[in-house]
């Protein structure tokens, strides 16, 4: 990408008065489409009265959040730049962040899916890319569907402990994952018991007792 930014130069002329650090490391975030973008950031920041000082603070800040993303916190302009350096490093920087934007809150719980216990505004997509990386997020769901459910339980079996609305359908695909998810099944049917069964053997003294009893029937 950074050979693509070098080859358009031509127009945008700011962008060789920026050190070359700073290029390469906001070209890293940046699309081929967005070249554009990159040649104003770098006017805009040049014309600044206080440049120098600007630049040297935005270079000790990533340092300081490369070296811990929690020192994100202390940072008194928190750039989407630096958010996304932040959280791609450690999701649970995302507590620290003062503007959230979907990009972030997404590269957060790509992270760590347990960083969903931060976000504000969560949605399905930001949901569902939580409980994908870690299913237990699930118990920071605000808002639970059973598309949302599913996926959680696919990722970890246990993760039927937080489902507020047990199906048959997701009940069935958590004891798939895990044999110690019958524990958390509230309505064992048959086809739930049977399909326990079939994963391990030894799933079923995690059952109540009539299930157990009777499974030889079933």
């Amino acid at each position: 990408m950074l050979n693509f930014i070098r080859g358009t130069m031509d127009h945008n002329a700011y962008i060789h008065l920026m050190p070359y650090e700073i290029i390469n490391y906001i070209s890293t975030f940046l699309h081929y489409r967005d070249c554009a973008v990159l040649g104003l950031t770098c006017k805009y920041l040049f014309f600044q009265t206080n440049y120098n000082k600007l630049l040297a603070k935005f270079v000790d800040d990533l340092e300081k959040v490369r070296s811990n993303a929690l020192n994100i916190k202390n940072v008194t302009y928190q750039s989407e730049i630096l958010c996304l350096v932040a959280v791609k490093q450690n999701g649970h920087a995302l507590q620290y962040i003062q503007n959230q934007t979907r990009e972030i809150c997404l590269a957060a719980v790509k992270q760590n899916g347990s960083a969903l216990c931060y976000v504000k505004n969560q949605t399905e997509q930001i949901c569902l890319k939580a409980v994908k990386q870690n299913g237990l997020a699930l118990y920071h769901a605000k808002n639970q569907t059973e598309q949302l459910c599913l996926e959680a339980v696919k990722q970890n079996g246990l993760a039927l402990k937080y489902v507020q609305n047990q199906t048959e359908r997701i009940c069935l695909e958590s004891v798939k994952r895990h044999r110690l998810a019958l524990h958390y099944v509230q309505n064992e049917t048959k086809h739930v018991c049977i399909e326990a069964a079939k994963q391990n053997r030894y799933a079923l003294r995690y059952a109540t007792k009539s299930p157990r009893q009777n499974i030889q029937k079933y």
